[in-house]
């Protein structure tokens, strides 16, 4: 009897041992990583099917190979993988095995140590991640490329990434933006921007645009344009919220002189018509009228009336002189000439017209500053900028500065003052005054022709038009720097001959 026992419990235990190793195999089968099973000396005893479906070597060939010389063909690569083998605890370690095909599979792999001396590897296919991280670094350094500022904010609108362009426009730094409140752009949405957009979002979830302006440290003002866009998941859910800069200054400049030359070429043309019409009109008037106080004689009752008359169609003649110039329509012959001769005839003419409250500095830096320029239209040029100075302290006074340089302007200088110059000698002539200046707002504006800051009747708007079509038609360029209640300098570059 007991030997029928224990003969069954011996099949009891033999079957459930089967089952039991039936149970592991087909985890080991059916388990989604690779498992090899070395045995105490380095020989393979198993594989399971992860290991063949990811490497093509079957459980056969893999017993009866040396699968550490196959899958790491390289000697000093395959030493450091049997170091890694055969350190207890090393941790996991991401290794580049070549498979059967001869293909790169990028791996990681973790070692167990069995009590008899043997080893099961463990080994993950992580060619995917590997792929994602390339891609992530990839993009990462494209946005870092662009000039386009980016930053990332969760869903509580904590930012989670910025990139270098958005740290140059926001004038911040990394470490100051990172797990902050996106408020910390306060500059990018200023005022209750924040909150509409931030509803806009949320409520909404579209996209918002906008354009702010802020000042950089280096006092520059730029324009930036603003899109925010919230991010969601494959299953709608949101993640984060994308934040979109760009500087578009330069984009903005360009637009705004591309129409200022079309406004100029459609008020030039009328001028121009407007010009013609008016000399045949002033024409007759100035003969007859002078004929006629000739005939009369002053102590004729009518010479007062006709000399207004003359008076005031001399003012006319002289408007359609400055719209001629404007216009173009009569482009004065050009000769070798000194401007300092010039400016000194312009600055006593303006001596002699300003009041006297009004203190004229004359600063003359060359004794001969030589020119290819029409002396008419440099000494018109001097006298209305001398003119819209002295019209600024007319009614407290002040000092009017005029000053002649020569200056050698070099690439960079060039590039900062106006891109229609080029490098080479050039005369600087400076008017400066103590008046009243003016905001940024006017002086995006004082070279449109017709537009004043003088009140009614005491401007035609036509003075600095006409300076700049002078400058213009002698190839140079004009720069005016001003500040509300400290005054206004206008600068004059005009090519200038070696002396």
């Amino acid at each position: 009897m007991r030997v029928q026992e224990r003969t069954k419990h011996l099949r009891r235990t033999s079957r459930m041992l089967e089952e039991q190793k039936e149970l592991l195999l087909s985890i080991i089968d059916n388990i989604p990583v690779m498992l090899v099973f070395f045995d105490s000396s380095g020989a393979v005893r198993l594989v399971n099917r992860a290991f063949e479906r990811l490497t093509g070597w079957s459980m056969e060939e893999a017993r009866h190979m040396n699968l550490i010389a196959a899958m790491f063909p390289d000697p000093a690569y395959r030493k450091e993988v049997w170091e890694f083998m055969m350190r207890a605890r090393s941790g996991w370690k991401d290794l580049e095995l070549t498979t059967r095909s001869g293909s790169v599979l990028q791996s990681s792999w973790a070692n167990v140590f069995l009590s008899d001396g043997s080893l099961i590897g463990i080994g993950i296919d992580i060619s995917e991640r590997i792929q994602m991280e390339k891609e992530r670094i990839r993009l990462a350094s494209a946005i870092e490329q662009a000039d386009e500022g980016v930053a990332i904010f969760n869903p509580k609108w904590e930012i989670e990434y910025v990139d270098q362009a958005l740290q140059t426009l926001s004038g911040l730094k990394k470490q100051d933006l990172i797990g902050r409140h996106v408020q910390v752009l306060s500059d990018f949405f200023p005022g209750d921007t924040f909150r509409k957009t931030q509803l806009k979002l949320e409520r909404e979830g579209k996209k918002w645009t906008g354009r702010c302006r802020r000042k950089k440290e280096s006092g520059e003002t730029v324009e930036i344009n603003l899109a925010v866009s919230p991010v969601y998941d494959e299953k709608g859910r949101l993640i984060n919220f994308i934040l979109l800069a760009r500087d578009v200054t330069d984009e903005i400049r360009l637009q705004q002189q591309l129409l200022q030359i079309q406004k100029m070429e459609a008020i030039g043309n009328l001028a121009g018509g407007i010009a013609q019409n008016l000399k045949n009109a002033f024409t007759p008037i100035l003969i007859d009228t002078e004929v006629l106080m000739q005939d009369i004689g002053e102590t004729d009752p009518s010479y007062p009336i006709l000399d207004e008359i003359l008076q005031s169609t001399y003012q006319g003649i002289e408007l359609v002189k400055n719209l001629l110039i404007f216009s173009r329509w009569t482009p004065p012959p050009k000769e070798t000439i000194d401007l300092v001769s010039v400016f000194n005839e312009a600055v006593d003419f303006l001596r002699a017209s300003l009041p006297s409250t009004i203190e004229i500095r004359r600063r003359v830096e060359v004794k001969t500053a030589h020119a290819i320029a029409d002396p008419s239209q440099i000494k018109q040029m001097i006298i209305n900028l001398g003119s819209n100075a002295g019209h600024s302290m007319r009614k407290k006074g002040g000092i009017l500065e005029a000053g002649l340089c020569r200056e050698v302007l070099d690439e960079e200088s060039v590039a900062r003052i106006s891109p229609d110059l080029e490098p080479g000698p050039y005369i600087r002539i400076t008017v400066r005054d103590t008046g009243k200046g003016m905001d940024e707002e006017t002086l995006q504006h004082i070279f449109e022709p017709f537009f004043t800051t003088m009140e009614k009747r005491e401007g035609r708007g036509l003075g600095l038009p006409v300076v700049r079509g002078i400058v213009k038609d002698h190839h140079g360029a004009v720069a005016v720097s001003s500040d509300p209640g400290k005054g206004t300098a206008i600068t004059v570059f005009l090519p200038g001959l070696q002396e």
